[in-house]
């Protein structure tokens, strides 16, 4: 495969052995790592099963050698074409011995979903997501043509349910698929911090109902805690050091005076603590609003941008505004808040040698502002190399 085209990946749904999947991961090639029952039994609130060690590639026999440190050769997934939809069990079978936290209510089971999706996302290595399953996809792997459910349907259309986007924010889907989006933009920010061995101790993915992750890297140190019980919880958790962590998914800071502190979750609540403040994680309960030029107009000139330029907007209300500027690749490289202002015409300076105290590298960015947490604008911006002469 490599000679014919250098730097493909061979993925394999093998499904075997420990010691003969080890053998393939060694030589470069991905395994399917499949933890749907597993992942399941936390989302359904049950603690028997509920042991995810096997989504870090490390923890099985076999892997736990130096050689695979850098090879993180398992591809971990809770959902696949192959397997009960997660929703679909949570709705049908989860946990109703709390009658204030039910988890075959749909937004509860969807709410634990996103404990799901945090922890999922948050142990190193490639990971799979399944089509919908971003949504909190709920129709049976079973289901028939008819609406009934039977195996004999296994391989039977399903729904399409792109409307599931759009679903009125109450029930949660949306807010499942931005956590989804916050934490696979955090791994594309920080690659290294999860293309590697950096599973740190206090880390616990046993068969309990408490999952804690701690990743310990130099470009990125992550504690994320999630309560899989249907009541509050309060755990001892370990963090790799003391000081301001910032909770990357609902905003603000704690501050951790020893490396073992006390945090208490509702049931099926999680949190994602990072040791720097990084931006575009934020997990709201309001469907965000992309505003069109004539409600929400942005303008940058001279653009191309070769010293400083006038950024001009309109805002469609008043409210806090915050600026982000994101390359070609998703990610953010700076970020201003510009406090509030009111609705109408606004006018600000930029300088690519000082953009929210950071010198911009010449290149294709995105310019983003936002008003409040609903309406957001957009425009392309370019930074041309400057040579001296």
């Amino acid at each position: 495969m490599q000679t014919v085209s250098n730097g493909s990946y061979c993925i394999l749904e093998h499904l075997g052995n420990d010691d003969e999947e080890y053998e393939l991961a060694a030589r470069g090639m991905l395994l399917w790592g499949k933890m749907t029952d597993q992942f399941n039994e936390n989302t359904m609130g049950f603690a028997t099963n509920s042991g995810v060690d096997r989504a870090y590639w490390k923890n099985r026999p076999f892997w736990g050698n130096n050689f695979l440190d850098d090879k993180p050769g398992l591809i971990a997934y809770a959902e696949s074409h192959d397997e009960e939809r997660i929703m679909f069990r949570n709705l049908n079978f989860g946990n109703n011995t709390n009658g204030s936290h039910n988890v075959r209510q749909l937004s509860v089971a969807l709410s634990r979903t996103e404990a799901m999706a945090a922890v999922l996302m948050a142990i190193p290595g490639p990971k799979m997501i399944w089509q919908f399953g971003e949504v909190g996809y709920d129709f049976s792997i079973n289901r028939c043509e008819n609406g009934t459910i039977d195996q004999s349907c296994r391989t039977a259309p399903k729904p399409i349910r792109w409307d599931y986007w759009t679903v009125p924010v109450p029930n949660g889907r949306r807010r499942l698929y931005e956590t989804f989006s916050a934490m696979a933009r955090l791994r594309r920010q920080r690659p290294d911090a999860f293309n590697r061995a950096t599973i740190a101790n206090g880390t616990s993915l046993g068969s309990n109902l408490w999952k804690t992750v701690v990743v310990d890297h130099s470009t990125l140190k992550m504690v994320v805690v999630a309560n899989f019980n249907v009541n509050q919880a309060t755990q001892s958790v370990t963090f790799p050091n003391t000081g301001t962590w910032f909770d990357y998914t609902n905003g603000g800071s704690i501050t951790v005076a020893g490396t073992s502190q006390n945090v208490s979750l509702p049931a099926g609540g999680y949190r994602v603590y990072l040791n720097q403040n990084i931006t575009g994680g934020l997990v709201t309960n309001v469907r965000e609003q992309v505003a069109t030029d004539a409600t929400f107009r942005l303008g940058v000139y001279p653009n191309p941008v070769r010293g400083k330029a006038t950024v001009q907007y309109e805002l469609p209300q008043s409210g806090q505004v915050h600026m982000q500027l994101i390359n070609l690749q998703g990610q953010v490289v700076a970020s201003r808040s510009m406090g509030f202002q009111l609705k109408g015409m606004q006018v600000f300076e930029l300088d690519r040698n000082n953009f929210a105290a950071t010198p911009l590298v010449a290149g294709q960015y995105i310019l983003q502002v936002r008003v409040g947490s609903t309406a957001v604008s957009y425009t392309h911006l370019t930074l041309p190399t400057i040579y001296s002469v």
